[in-house]
């Protein structure tokens, strides 16, 4: 036990001498602010793969017309001046050019290099402790211009992409940890972005994969969304397929959106064409949407200023409330519906829903209802005469009598059927059918 314990007691003690002598030499050494710069050119074929590899280090990328690609490398360092940090600097054109490799299809720039540690103990490829130097005191970055038609593919982790330009050949980005700023990518491009915000002016056929990452975006062609813990805005999209979870998508023009989410949010600011989603427990608010199809939604809040057309194929427990409405088809449970003014249509399968429509349009054309356990408030208005056929098992049936006049009104047990005609109606006739059971039935 006491050799044992010997041992331990000399391995600390070689330690703590280590950890002094380091603190000494760093307190012996002279603070300096020094500035190293390296310029290097290539020329590559336009078949070449272009692939930048980043650690730490800010990558900024601009294209030009030139076979060429032109690396600027930049180190900054601000702090005390010791032994390893004198040797980075004086051979740091040396660090950059090993990272440098031009072979088979591939030309390769690599800018993860050996900087210098602010305290590094231990013994060979065993270390006890290694601290990084801070942005502040160590910074590197790489100016690179490469040629906009080739291929090219950009990896970083801890540090911020900035690509300027044009590129009209494919793009590839993985980026951890950091910021995406770029401007027009003109085919097709690959991200996966973690942890970090972004960027894109433009961008034709994308296929991106967010994790807790904010994303802007100008203008797409194509989009192909994959996002968790994520927010992504978009100025206009023509066509986008999505699958996110927790995430938030601002659109504010769009063509069509078609996917799936789950909890999160999807605004339209403007206006969108289509859209064909399955949802659960996700907020929608839209200003303008032509058609909007959900295959399935539940738990749902929905809010629209105006649609051409909503169809709900599998609604549960729901709730939309929609300014102007053109025609509603719904098949829902526990699902409500407030509508401001419904233009021309509803055929409506509704179990224990509410249905509240303030005002019917003047092309107004049919209305069918389905449902039990329903509650239905509708005003019609006094110009429009009304073909009203009804027939409720175990409900209420109310109707202003200063109102309608009744054709047919005939109440034999539990069961209703009623016509009923507006006073001094002037407009085309629209027919009304209702079937419920255990439904209440008012018409203003």
């Amino acid at each position: 036990m006491s050799k044992k314990k010997n041992l331990m007691t000399a391995e600390f003690k070689s330690l703590l001498l280590i950890l002094l002598f380091s603190s000494s030499i760093a307190l012996a050494s002279r603070d300096i602010a020094e500035t190293k710069r390296v310029n290097l050119s290539y020329s590559v074929s336009s078949s070449k793969d272009i692939s930048i590899e980043g650690y730490e280090t800010v990558l900024e990328i601009e294209s030009w017309d030139k076979q060429e690609v032109e690396i600027i490398a930049e180190v900054n360092y601000s702090g005390k001046e010791n032994k390893s940090v004198r040797k980075f600097l004086d051979n740091f054109e040396e660090h950059v050019k090993s990272g440098i490799t031009d072979a088979g299809s591939t030309f390769k720039i690599d800018t993860k290099l050996s900087d210098p540690k602010k305290i590094n103990v231990g013994f060979g490829s065993v270390q006890f402790l290694s601290i990084d130097y801070g942005d502040k005191e160590l910074s590197i970055t790489y100016f690179i211009k490469v040629p906009k038609s080739n291929d090219i593919s950009v990896e970083n982790k801890y540090s911020d992409i900035i690509m300027n330009g044009e590129y009209s050949g494919d793009v590839d980005i993985e980026q951890y940890s950091g910021d995406l700023d770029a401007e027009n990518f003109n085919s097709d491009v690959q991200l996966e972005l973690k942890y970090g915000e972004g960027k894109i002016k433009s961008v034709n056929t994308s296929t991106l994969e967010l994790y807790e990452q904010k994303l802007q975006i100008g203008e797409s062609k194509k989009l192909d969304l994959g996002a968790k813990y994520s927010t992504v805005e978009i100025a206009y999209v023509e066509e986008s397929k999505i699958n996110t979870y927790e995430s938030k998508l601002e659109v504010k023009r769009g063509g069509s959106v078609e996917g799936e989410m789950k909890y999160g949010s999807f605004t339209v600011e403007d206006e969108l064409n289509e859209s064909i989603l399955d949802l659960y427990e996700v907020d929608l608010d839209f200003g303008i949407i032509n058609k909007l199809t959900l295959e399935e939604s539940k738990y749902c809040e929905i809010e629209i200023k105006k649609a051409i057309k909503l169809d709900f194929k599998k609604s549960y427990e729901d709730e939309l409330e929609a300014e102007i409405l053109s025609e509603l088809i719904a098949d829902s449970k526990y699902t409500d519906f407030k509508i401001g003014l419904l233009e021309r249509s509803l055929k409506l399968n509704s179990y224990e829903g509410d249905i509240e429509i303030d005002e019917i349009g003047q092309g107004f054309e049919n209305f069918d209802l389905k449902g039990k356990y329903n509650e239905l408030n509708i005003d019609l208005g006094s110009k429009t005469s009304i073909n009203l056929s009804a027939n409720l098992k175990y409900g209420k049936f109310e109707y202003p009598e200063s109102r309608y006049s009744r054709k047919v009104y005939i109440k034999e047990n539990d069961n209703i059927k009623a016509e009923l005609e507006s006073k001094g109606a002037t407009d085309k006739v629209v027919t009304l059918n209702i079937e419920g059971y255990d439904s209440k039935i008012n018409i203003r």
